[in-house]
């Protein structure tokens, strides 16, 4: 599942999108590589039912932003000039997804872990074995 559809960035994008991809499955596949991105860091800040649903606002805009930076830098389109807000934001959502993973927001009951139970890898537990002493015997 992606957590943005190939339509809903061209209704962001309008005809720059068209123009920085050779057909609709380029985009749809760009949109599926960023939700894989970001279940990837999800992953990491503990959250265990992926991918999302249903999926907050905020996720499918920073996914659509995503997407869009994807599809430029794929089709050699990116440059200093042109593009350099889809630049900054693909990265202010790429921080974000980062910070989640760290622990360092805390998306309540949106992620699959009840609200009030601390964020990211404080969430995982793992306890080693004990060790057994086996002095002694041969």
């Amino acid at each position: 599942m992606s957590y943005c559809t190939p339509d809903q960035l061209t209704q962001r994008y309008g005809q720059k999108a068209e123009a920085w991809s050779a057909s609709v499955d380029s985009i749809r596949i760009a949109c599926e590589d960023a939700s894989a991105e970001i279940d990837g860091y999800l992953s990491l800040a503990g959250v265990k039912d992926l991918p999302l649903s249903p999926v907050p606002s905020y996720v499918t805009s920073y996914a659509i932003d995503m997407a869009a930076y994807l599809l430029l830098v794929r089709f050699g389109m990116l440059n200093a000039d042109a593009e350099s807000e889809l630049s900054t934001r693909a990265a202010q959502a790429r921080k974000f997804f980062d910070e989640w993973a760290k622990g360092q927001f805390d998306a309540g009951d949106k992620d699959g872990v009840p609200p009030g139970t601390g964020g990211g890898n404080k969430r995982v537990q793992y306890r080693t074995p004990h060790k057994m002493n086996m002095r002694g015997y041969s």
